[in-house]
């Protein structure tokens, strides 16, 4: 077994790049790929970023934390979740852009 990012605080998810290495959320959203990291996400007043998914088209989602992670009996303040979409027209693949998405849940999962 070997660590891979030995400085990182927390990981709250991962996911594997085709082209090489993997993304990972936690204080940010970074890539590491031959043991170097390159943050393709930060946001002010975000404590973490948990859970990572990708679709289909290679996108990745990603939840935002703005809770308090030392108080867990605090209030609870809501977060977001972000798409980073791979812009391949450079053919370099290797520029994300991020904002904000709304995702509903299907109505059965709703009512959970």
């Amino acid at each position: 077994m070997e660590t891979l990012v030995p400085e990182r605080r927390m990981v709250g998810g991962l996911a594997l790049r085709q082209d090489g290495g993997f993304i990972m959320t936690g204080p940010n959203v970074a890539h590491w790929r031959d043991g170097e990291v390159r943050v393709l996400l930060e946001r002010d007043g975000v404590n973490s970023f948990n859970d990572c998914h990708t679709d289909q088209q290679g996108r990745l989602y990603v939840g935002a934390i703005r809770s308090d992670l030392d108080d867990l009996k605090a209030a609870k303040t809501s977060g977001e979740c972000y798409r980073i979409n791979l812009d391949d027209e450079d053919n370099q693949g290797s520029i994300f852009h991020t904002r904000p998405v709304v995702v509903g849940l299907p109505t059965p999962l709703a009512a959970v």
